[in-house]
């Protein structure tokens, strides 16, 4: 058992609104699922990153995050094989030629007047995306 599964299972995690997690490594695809019960959080996540994260994200919020309001997501590479256009490709967005250092991606959500807003950044061997709830 990893030492932040260990911490997820306890009763001040399970209990908390927000969480700030300095050091991520997402070794899994169903690793989010255990924030589904906070408000906000903000991770720096180590890649490499599962495949399909953002895809299910925006698909899984909507469905199983109750109290969400907002993410951010820093994705740590140093080789530069994570890239702004990938995640964007991966919501469906489509994405121009050229340079390219903001992506800013809306998915409604169905059967509501809300929807979830993506904004992905490329910071050099950083990528930041920002996901917030719109009401």
């Amino acid at each position: 058992m990893s030492s932040f599964q260990q911490i997820f299972d306890t009763e001040q995690f399970k209990q908390a609104k927000h969480i700030d997690i300095a050091s991520f490594v997402a070794d899994n695809k169903l690793f989010l699922f255990n924030f589904r019960h906070l408000n906000s959080f903000k991770l720096r996540i180590l890649t490499p990153v599962p495949d399909n994260l953002f895809r299910n994200l925006r698909h899984n919020i909507p469905l199983y995050y109750k109290s969400f309001e907002t993410c951010e997501l820093s994705i740590i590479d140093f080789e530069n094989r994570f890239r702004i256009r990938s995640i964007g490709e991966a919501l469906g967005e489509e994405i121009p030629f050229g340079p390219l250092n903001t992506i800013t991606h809306p998915h409604r959500i169905p059967k509501s007047n809300e929807y979830l807003e993506f904004e992905i950044k490329d910071e050099g061997c950083r990528c930041r995306v920002k996901i917030v709830k719109v009401r």
